[in-house]
This record gives structure tokens, C-alpha cells and sequence, in this order.
């Protein structure tokens, strides 16, 4: 700025020795200044939002929040299940971090039970494959799922941790299925207190997505009445590690209902341990 000094006139702004980028970057900025608007056909549109425009006008077109909560809107019928809020339509929230791709799709073009004590039920709207993938792009699209699919084999496990993540769930410890359904068994108490079918998870639930959960049920799913055990677990399985107790829990929980299957050379030799989405 100093070299347009004259002997009349004085600059007095700084010299900040700019670099060219910054300078580019500036003139940027200063350029964007105006009252005139972008064109269209320059406006930046983030990663999956066209996803998202498209889903959500599916959601409005078949009225998804009249029972769901999504995107922190909607869920007029939760109204009526003020006192019993867990008999209500579930929250979709965080819904394709949540649950398997393949699993969305073949739901929202079939609804099956994933609550099967619930009077109220998920309508069967007919949708085209073309419909259902959108549902599916969608949520993935408004939690930036990357990689939306999850292969899981029984023979990835570690039979130690399943073994672990079994002995957690026991009476002795968590007694998960005082609230769980598993397949035909039943919870105890009021229906009103059961929790989804963990007999599901293997096909339904992402395996990353469980260890987030048991790491933090709240932070995932604000006023859940999951309990939160960690950190904190028991001393006396497998020397009181959290981490590897999540792991456990999840490992034991995704394997229920899976086939057993021949291990490969490498999962013989112990290569795989660590369960699904190690190698993701």
C-alpha cells in the first residue's frame, strides 16, 4: 500500500507482506461484497445434498414425520404416548450410521417388527426400488456415511470375546435381556419397558455403530432409557478393559442368529480377531 504515497498524500496502511494466495483470497472476499445474487449454477451445493433435497421430499410426500421424529422435526403422534413414550414411533435419529444399507432398503419396501409388542405399526407404502434407495441415500447422506456396507461372518469373531461379551449380558453382570428381546424369548415386566430384538443385529444394526452406542447411549440418543455402563465395567472380564468389554458386547450381540461358517486360513490363524469393520 506504501507505494502509492505521494509527498501530498500519506497511506497509512499497514504493510502485512501478504502472499499471493492470501492476496487472491482477499480479492476474493471483497469481490463477494455486493448485493447481487450468485447464479444458481454457481451456488455451492455440499457433499450428499442432493440426497438429502430428494429425501426429504419423500419424507413429505408420504408424511414420515407425522410418526417420526427426523431432523429434529416432526413426530406429531408422540403426542398421544406422552406417558408411555417408548410405545411411540422411534426418533430417526442418526439412522444411517445406525442401521445396514441392505437392511433399510428391504424395510421401507416390507416393515417387519423390529417391536413386535407395539399395537401401532409401520404402514406398507408400496415403494419402488427407486423410492427405497432414495429413503436409504437419504440418512446416509445426513450422518456422511462413506462406506454403507458391512459384511460380517461369524468365523470373524473371537471366541473369546464372544464368550466375554456373553458371560457381560448374564444375569451377573448387565442382564441385557431383562429389557432385550431374543427372537422368541421374551423380557420380563411391562411391555412398556422392553427393548428391540438383539436377535436383529446381525442384519440390521452397523457393527461400528454398536460401539459407539455402548460407549455413550445418551450422547447417541438423547433421553434413551439404555443404561450407560462404561466406563466403569467389571473388574473381573477381561481385566476390567472397557474398550475391549465393548467389544466383547458387541461381538456376542452381532453374532446371535449368524451361521457358523468355515474359518479361512487366515481367520484359523488367528489373522482376524477383531471382529467386523476391523479391516474397514
Amino acid at each position: 500500500p506504501r507505494t502509492y504515497a505521494t509527498k501530498w498524500i500519506e497511506q497509512v496502511m499497514p504493510q502485512f507482506d501478504l502472499a499471493d494466495e492470501d492476496i487472491k483470497a482477499l480479492r476474493a472476499f471483497l469481490a463477494s461484497r455486493t448485493d447481487a445474487r450468485v447464479p444458481v449454477r454457481y451456488a455451492y451445493h455440499g457433499p450428499g445434498e442432493e440426497r438429502i433435497i430428494a429425501g426429504r421430499r419423500l419424507v413429505a410426500r408420504y408424511n414420515c414425520t407425522g410418526c417420526h421424529v427426523i431432523e429434529n422435526t416432526g413426530g406429531d403422534i408422540r403426542r398421544l404416548y406422552v406417558d408411555n413414550p417408548t410405545l411411540a414411533p422411534p426418533i430417526l435419529l442418526g439412522e444411517g450410521e445406525k442401521v445396514q444399507a441392505g437392511w433399510l432398503f428391504n424395510f421401507v419396501k416390507a416393515p417387519q417388527p423390529i417391536r413386535p409388542w407395539l399395537s401401532l405399526r409401520m404402514p406398507t407404502f408400496g415403494l419402488a426400488d427407486e423410492e427405497a434407495n432414495t429413503v436409504v441415500g437419504y440418512f446416509e447422506a445426513l450422518d456422511r456415511v462413506q462406506v454403507p456396507f458391512v459384511h460380517i461372518e461369524k468365523a470373524a469373531f473371537s471366541p473369546e470375546s464372544v464368550a466375554a461379551g456373553k458371560l457381560l449380558t448374564g444375569k451377573d453382570y448387565f442382564d441385557c435381556f431383562s429389557c432385550h428381546q431374543r427372537g422368541a424369548q421374551k423380557p420380563q415386566g411391562p411391555p412398556e419397558g422392553w427393548a428391540p430384538d438383539l436377535a436383529l443385529a446381525h442384519q440390521r444394526l452397523n457393527p461400528e455403530w454398536i460401539i459407539k452406542w455402548l460407549h455413550d447411549p445418551q450422547k447417541v440418543m438423547p433421553g434413551t432409557k439404555m443404561p450407560s455402563f462404561f466406563p466403569g465395567g467389571p473388574p473381573d472380564v477381561l481385566g476390567g478393559d472397557d474398550e475391549a468389554q465393548i467389544r466383547a458386547l458387541r461381538d456376542y450381540v452381532v453374532s446371535l442368529g449368524l451361521p457358523d461358517v468355515t474359518p479361512s486360513p487366515q481367520q484359523a490363524a488367528g489373522v482376524t480377531s477383531a471382529g467386523p469393520g476391523a479391516s474397514q
